[in-house]
């Protein structure tokens, strides 16, 4: 097998850390926006005075706080980060810099297995094309797979008939372990879609819904390649990002408890990945027409 490691994500970019320091963060403003409205709207039950499921408020989104040091796009039109077909691959979520990222739990990595894993890089080459790809070693250090230890989880760590604490404790660890960007969104996105469905016999899941949406946009936001669909441009008319359920999910979300500007705020964040045009069209009618009905 090749011998050359590929270089975490945080060491390979440290010349980007200047620029994204000067960056608006757009999101966190967003977040701490929505928050202040709807707290000065006296937020209902259902959303805001959810119960502090395993000790932590799920209405306060961890969002990207002082230091941002990658470059995120700014919000709204400005193109996000250049594609690169280069790998990349993270020690943990939180080693994103700026995300500001904490386990929903407390989590102790040294205890989890694969916390070190580290990939080869496997080059092969098809018609005169050259592609990379990420190869990593099991525990015993014989065998390899393409799966990190991040992917494990969101796609077979998950599953609906584990109850909500040990669901919640299974991301928190998997968001600790190496992998690439979009193995952590689809382990995200797929937790998410798990706490939305219990929502009506665990009504203090709306919290860890809502904060988990926001965590994803601000991963896909550092991260659009992502969702990016490389095989996109053989297709044309087809869209260049794989849905993501983020935006929605937040837009209706917040659009059932009343709260329109909040929900149009979030369905425009999906513009930049090519999504939600509709809701964002729909949105600004009905703002449109509740402000014209204020006018009369």
């Amino acid at each position: 097998m090749p011998t050359e490691r590929k270089k975490s994500a945080l060491s390979e970019t440290q010349d980007s850390e200047s620029r994204a320091c000067s960056a608006s963060d757009d999101v966190e403003s967003l977040q701490r926006q929505t928050d202040r409205r709807l707290d000065e709207r006296q937020r209902d039950h259902r959303v805001s005075s959810s119960h502090h499921l395993l000790g932590t408020d799920p209405t306060k989104p961890a969002g990207h706080r002082g230091q941002g040091a990658w470059p995120l796009a700014t919000y709204p039109g400005v193109p996000s980060l250049a594609s690169s077909d280069a790998p990349v691959w993270l020690r943990r979520l939180g080693d994103i810099p700026g995300i500001d990222y904490e386990p929903l739990v407390a989590v102790d990595r040294t205890k989890l297995p694969r916390h070190n894993a580290e990939p080869q890089l496997e080059r092969d080459e098809w018609d005169g094309t050259v592609r990379e790809s990420l190869y990593w070693e099991d525990d015993d250090g014989e065998s390899g797979t393409s799966a990190s230890p991040a992917h494990d989880v969101a796609f077979g760590g998950l599953g609906a008939e584990l109850s909500t604490r040990t669901l919640v404790k299974r991301l928190s660890e998997g968001l600790e372990l190496p992998g690439e960007p979009s193995d952590y969104h689809f382990a995200i996105q797929g937790a998410a879609e798990t706490l939305w469905a219990r929502r009506r016999r665990e009504s203090e899941v709306i919290g860890w819904y809502e904060r988990l949406n926001w965590l994803d946009i601000r991963l896909l936001r550092s991260f659009p390649d992502a969702v990016r669909d490389e095989y996109a441009d053989m297709h044309p008319g087809r869209s260049q990002f794989f849905s993501v359920a983020a935006f929605k999910n937040l837009a209706d979300l917040y659009s059932r408890e009343g709260f329109l500007q909040e929900a149009l705020d979030a369905a425009r964040l999906g513009e930049q990945f090519e999504q939600g045009q509709e809701a964002v069209a729909k949105l600004e009618e009905r703002l449109a027409a509740l402000r014209a009905e204020d006018g009369d």
